[in-house]
């Protein structure tokens, strides 16, 4: 595991955001190492570039293996925007290249030595759990970032760029009670939504007993586009 530096840190509240790539074992299974190591370089130069732009406000972030976080220096509103805003781009980025991910923004305690890759506190296992409950390709923010944000001004029913999970098959074994999650909303190319040709593309090319993870993150993509009277649903 590598990681970005930003010194010592003491156990605190922070902003922490989890992702893994999805059918990753599978890839490894099935592919030379020739293969999958472009791939994989690719996503952590995605993870630098990022969290690179936010350093300045405390983000720094790590990876190992299939997984990849995020995380704020504090728990602060302005840390919020910086992790949120690096970690939605970093998936949205991902799935433009039909790197298929789901993730996870939590807010709480976290204790972090990066020289040495130690990251333990709840924050860690709130978006670890939430993230592996996604029956789908998305990013959401969990109830306790939900409830971090209304408390402050950042209520996330005034965010633009995210609604509350409904479907069922969104979210498996956890309660979705004030689960939200990026609504694939923000950009539109002649009426169309291009995430929506990158989540086709992957669905004909996954395993049939993971075709309705892409299902499902259609539905709720055109579900979200609607509201903005974008035309998206040709194949």
């Amino acid at each position: 595991m590598r990681s970005k530096r930003f010194g010592e840190v003491r156990y605190t509240d922070r902003w922490f955001c989890y992702f893994d790539l999805l059918g990753f074992c599978r890839l490894v299974d099935d592919k030379s190492i020739d293969e999958i190591i472009p791939t994989y370089e690719e996503v952590v130069r995605e993870l630098e570039d990022q969290t690179g732009a936010k350093a300045p406000l405390g983000v720094s972030s790590s990876w190992f293996s299939d997984t990849f976080i995020l995380f704020s220096r504090y728990g602060t509103d302005r840390e919020f925007a910086a992790v949120e805003q690096a970690g939605r781009l970093f998936f949205q980025k991902l799935l433009l290249k039909d790197v298929p991910l789901r993730g996870a923004l939590t807010f709480g305690k976290l204790y972090s030595r990066v020289d040495r890759n130690i990251f333990i506190g709840p924050a860690l296992i709130d978006a670890y759990h939430y993230a592996e409950a996604q029956d789908w390709i998305g990013l959401i923010l969990t109830p306790t970032a939900y409830r971090r944000c209304r408390s402050t001004v950042l209520d996330l029913d005034n965010r633009a760029h995210y609604r509350r999970v409904e479907a069922e098959a969104v979210v498996r074994k956890f309660p979705r009670e004030d689960v939200y999650a990026f609504a694939f909303n923000n950009a539109s190319i002649g009426g169309r939504n291009p995430y929506l040709e990158h989540i086709r593309a992957m669905r004909a090319t996954a395993p049939t007993e993971c075709r309705h993870k892409y299902d499902n993150t259609e539905a709720f993509l055109l579900l979200h586009s609607r509201e903005f009277g974008e035309v998206s649903t040709s194949a």
